[in-house]
């Protein structure tokens, strides 16, 4: 008879599995958590001054609040909305193991989580630089490429790990107080293995400027070929300091940029040379109206590396 053997390391990861269903409790999710070593910062937050403040982001998915722990350090509060409060735990809970499982010097940190009332909430650095596009407007003489192959690199690494991160764009791009771009928010992402086990799902969707035309279009869930068209779209971003298409009203210019007719005008900030050209027909290969001719976000990475290595030699 055929046995499999088990390594104490696959016994103990079998055992730590979760499997969230609406009979899964607030409780249930904090021990899993706690088990797989993340620090719950409940009792570490300021009662007086948790979550009193408006939320620094607010989407149609989640609030994040800038709170300070006891110690006067501030951290970014994570909390996942929906009407439903089974839908609200497994959401919380299907991002932070997402996050939870990977970590990059290029993707943000995730510190731990808290309970706040009857919600998981997500721990994570403040980050004052704030994201992308508000860093590049307050530091207009940035490295804008370097910040660029950070990005790509961040987007490979998810990728080579079977993650599909599903809303690259610059707001979920944070810079850390050293200059570093740090990708956040894993709210609609899509991941191969989990130690949570969930019942299916619609992972959500990303942000109309920043999808590729087949997700628009509903031809599409959220794939590797869409983050790459997603990516060139936050290094626009980056080099011009504004969203996609820029203060254009989206209905105006959606038609035309679904028949790929429409694409972003070449920045200002990209230099007319070698390498700025090279980065400019990267990026509208980036976001070809074909997922299959668009390149791998690894590609995408070693492109971007390499002008940036023939800039310093220059």
């Amino acid at each position: 008879m055929n046995t499999v053997h088990q390594t104490p390391d696959s016994v103990a990861l079998k055992q730590l599995r979760l499997a969230v269903t609406e009979e899964t409790t607030l409780q249930h999710l904090v021990s899993h958590f706690e088990k797989r070593r993340l620090m719950n910062y409940t009792e570490l937050l300021d009662p007086t001054r948790a979550l009193v403040a408006e939320s620094v982001a607010d989407t149609a998915l989640a609030n994040v609040y800038r709170v300070e722990l006891l110690n006067r350090h501030s951290v970014a509060v994570k909390c996942v909305k929906h009407n439903t409060p089974y839908k609200r735990l497994k959401r919380a809970a299907r991002e932070l193991d997402c996050w939870l499982s990977h970590k990059h010097e290029n993707i943000l940190p995730v510190l731990g989580f808290a309970v706040v009332g009857t919600n998981l909430a997500m721990v994570s650095p403040w980050m004052n630089n704030g994201h992308v596009t508000d860093y590049v407007a307050t530091n207009p003489n940035c490295d804008r490429l370097t910040l660029c192959v950070q990005l790509a690199k961040a987007v490979a690494y998810l990728h080579e790990n079977s993650v599909v991160h599903g809303d690259i764009k610059g707001p979920n791009v944070l810079v850390s107080d050293q200059g570093a771009i740090q990708v956040t928010d894993f709210g609609v992402s899509i991941m191969d293995h989990q130690e949570i086990e969930f019942s299916v799902t619609s992972s959500g969707r990303g942000t109309q400027r920043w999808q590729a035309p087949e997700i628009l279009l509903g031809q599409s869930d959220s794939t590797k070929r869409a983050d790459v068209y997603a990516l060139s779209m936050t290094m626009i971003e980056i080099y011009t300091g504004e969203q996609p298409y820029g203060s254009t009203n989206w209905l105006q210019i959606m038609i035309p940029v679904l028949s790929g007719q429409l694409r972003p005008s070449r920045p200002i900030r990209l230099p007319i040379d070698e390498n700025g050209n090279g980065v400019w027909k990267l990026m509208n290969y980036c976001w070809m109206a074909n997922p299959s001719e668009r390149p791998t976000s690894t590609r995408v990475y070693e492109w971007l590396l390499y002008y940036s290595s023939m800039r310093a030699t220059a």
